[in-house]
């Protein structure tokens, strides 16, 4: 097909294949390999990534010792930031990581019989409810833990699981009484209380156990009525809350510490539910993820040890909940000592020297005595001979 002569269209297409063949051109001329320009937007490089994370972290230590000393700033006139690093200071004072290492400790010990006697009571459980032993550790939010314990308890006989769980009674006593002496020792070394010999040691693990029973039914209660609920799921979680917070206050009120009325302990028992609260949710999210992972990779030690860094968590939480009744208490005795000053004010106080200033010397009502000079002594009369 021939071309029109002086036809707009194919001049106008003429000069778009001009163009094309120029920027063609002009791409293949560059080389592959050449440096990138100022304005090229390439990966950043790693020395410039590093200064911008070291100046994040600057500009973060920053911000942090200046809301620290605005915190300090207002100590002095309000109560609860004052409690806060009163607490603070009394737990790094009283040593309260390693009462919290001693605590987790103990609670590991505590789990263990204790999670072996609900493993092995659940095969009755589910025979009487018919219902899988898995089903009711879903409904108990302990499958992660215990489900390959579980399979293996499943296939036994009646009769050697009644050994066992009688077994793993008599060991879970023996660990309660443990629990509940650090737990007192704990108790009163954050309140500065002698701690008075246990009566009925046996007892007092009897009720540990039962304590720590109520609150996993009460746990399995609220996520039933959770699942049930559906969108309204923060009133179980309220309700769990509460449940904690009364179970501990009981559990403080027969802790060594000083003579204060139950209601005392209750901002310690909230502090522990909270924790705890947050804590489970850590446990779903996480915890259970990172114990299964570190069984595979490292069989039953890396689950022992997943576990124990979760009860160092919670042990934390129990020192830091005594510690801040401690504090509180503290607080009012200062306060009831005839207007005695914050503990921030004393501290300051007490940083400065006082000037020692001379005392003037007395004077009598009738003014200056005269001065006498001393009286010479009288010789003593010798003793007649008779």
């Amino acid at each position: 097909m021939a071309r029109p002569p002086n036809d707009p269209q194919f001049d106008e297409l003429d000069h778009l294949r001009e163009q094309g063949a120029a920027a063609w051109a002009e791409d293949a001329a560059q080389p592959t390999d050449a440096e990138p320009g100022p304005n090229a937007t390439g990966p950043e490089p790693a020395s410039s990534r590093t200064e911008r994370v070291k100046a994040m972290a600057e500009r973060g230590r920053r911000r942090a010792e200046a809301t620290y000393r605005d915190l300090e700033s207002r100590r002095p006139s309000n109560r609860w930031i004052d409690a806060a690093f009163s607490t603070f200071e009394r737990d790094v004072t009283s040593g309260g990581g390693v009462l919290a290492a001693a605590l987790a400790f103990r609670v590991f010990i505590f789990m263990v019989p204790f999670v072996f006697a609900l493993i092995t009571a659940f095969p009755f459980i589910g025979d009487a409810a018919d219902q899988s032993p898995r089903e009711l550790a879903d409904s108990f939010g302990m499958a992660g833990l215990v489900a390959n314990a579980i399979q293996s308890s499943g296939s036994l006989s009646f009769w050697s699981r009644l050994s066992l769980l009688v077994a793993a009674l008599f060991a879970l006593v023996l660990a309660s009484r443990s629990l509940v002496r650090v737990l007192r020792i704990t108790h009163g070394l954050a309140w500065h209380a002698t701690v008075p010999k246990l009566r009925r040691p046996i007892l007092a693990a009897v009720v540990l156990i039962g304590s720590v029973l109520a609150l996993v039914l009460l746990g399995a209660f609220t996520n039933k009525l959770q699942d049930q609920i559906g969108l309204v799921g923060l009133v179980p979680m309220l309700l769990a809350g509460v449940g904690l917070a009364a179970v501990w206050t009981f559990v403080q009120y027969y802790l060594p510490r000083a003579d204060v009325h139950w209601t005392k302990l209750v901002p310690g028992a909230v502090l522990v539910a909270l924790g705890v609260e947050g804590l489970q949710i850590v446990t779903v999210v996480w915890f259970t993820r990172y114990i299964e992972n570190k069984s595979e990779t490292y069989g039953a030690i890396g689950a022992a040890l997943a576990i124990l860094l979760w009860a160092y968590f919670l042990g934390r939480i129990i020192v830091s909940g005594a510690m801040l009744n401690a504090a509180l208490h503290a607080q009012e005795q200062q306060a009831a000592a005839g207007g005695a000053p914050r503990p921030a004010d004393a501290r300051r106080a007490s940083a400065r020297p006082s000037p020692v200033r001379p005392s003037a010397p007395s004077t009598p009502p009738g003014g200056p005595a005269p001065e006498t000079s001393p009286r010479p002594p009288v010789p003593a009369r010798p003793e007649e001979d008779g």
